[in-house]
């Protein structure tokens, strides 16, 4: 029920930003920028629609990337062998 409200919330700031956005109002960017990651936080359709966009623009994928950076993956069996130094047999 509550995943509705922010979708909901998202959409209507979402097009009601797209409707100011070239009016004298400064309310457009405001409102998009409140939009546009409730949406793609809740939806995962708009989730695709605005990642298949952002890939068209380098500008839209590199913002996209800084907002939610890849997750860091576990090292190797091989990378940790290597950072170990070899122990000598005194002891």
């Amino acid at each position: 029920m509550i995943k509705w409200f922010w979708i909901v919330l998202g959409s209507t700031s979402t097009v009601g930003g797209l409707l100011v956005l070239w009016s004298p109002l400064p309310l457009g960017l405001p409102l998009l920028l409140i939009g546009i990651p409730l949406l793609m936080k809740y939806s995962p359709r708009s989730r695709t629609t605005f990642v298949s966009i952002a890939d068209r623009f380098p500008i839209l994928r590199r913002s996209l990337q800084r907002l939610n950076p890849p997750a860091e993956e576990a090292p190797d069996a091989s990378s940790v062998e290597k950072d170990k130094k070899p122990t000598s047999g005194d002891g």
